[in-house]
């Protein structure tokens, strides 16, 4: 479980790791974003340093960044859409031990942290550039391929599928590729036309 620290614990925290002139103010509505996590705070704070940014422009980045839309702080994500049972449950270990996730207790449903998703997105866009469009559709392949397909006498699990899946169907469907292709719009097509007869 990603742990929390009090308002105190956290200003005394950021501002070791920050500008001495951040107003407080400020201070306060990055731990509230941060939900007060330490490794959240941590990282958020190299972050800044790295892209030489004070905390008013990380803010505004992080409130502008898609990831955000997503609602509520974190990603709930089912482990059938990320498991390749290789190294699958040694890699689930070491992103809890970081903090980096978190789960139920039996490992079928994952959170991800914002920032930890926004920090992925920008490593990604700045460091392997080549390797977003890649990634975009692998995902975007991997919701397409396990959204419930439409049927005329949907049971109990078609909704409850669905229902997971939908956050993560209506975000892959945003990304803007910058090289369309024949296999890419096939994925679309067919999460546009499970994801529409799910909701309607």
């Amino acid at each position: 479980m990603i742990q929390e620290m009090e308002m105190a614990e956290g200003i005394e925290l950021a501002k070791k790791r920050l500008p001495n002139d951040t107003p407080k103010e400020l201070l306060i509505e990055l731990l509230e974003v941060l939900e007060f996590i330490p490794l959240a705070i941590t990282q958020a704070s190299a972050f800044m340093a790295k892209r030489r940014k004070t905390v008013q422009p990380y803010l505004d980045l992080y409130q502008k960044s898609d990831i955000t839309a997503v609602q509520g702080p974190q990603w709930r994500v089912p482990a059938f859409l990320l498991k390749d049972e290789f190294d699958f449950q040694d890699a689930v270990a070491m992103l809890k031990a970081f903090s980096f996730i978190d789960s139920n207790e039996e490992d079928t449903m994952f959170s991800t942290h914002r920032l930890v998703q926004l920090e992925t997105r920008c490593w990604l866009d700045q460091e392997v550039p080549s390797e977003t469009e890649k990634w975009a559709f692998a995902a975007l392949n991997s919701v397409a391929t396990h959204f419930p397909r439409p049927t005329s006498h949907p049971d109990a699990r078609y909704f409850t599928l669905g229902e997971s899946l939908l956050p993560h169907a209506e975000l892959v469907l945003q990304h803007q590729f910058k090289i369309p292709s024949k296999v890419v719009e096939l994925a679309r097509a067919r999460l546009l036309n499970s994801s529409g007869r799910y909701l309607h």
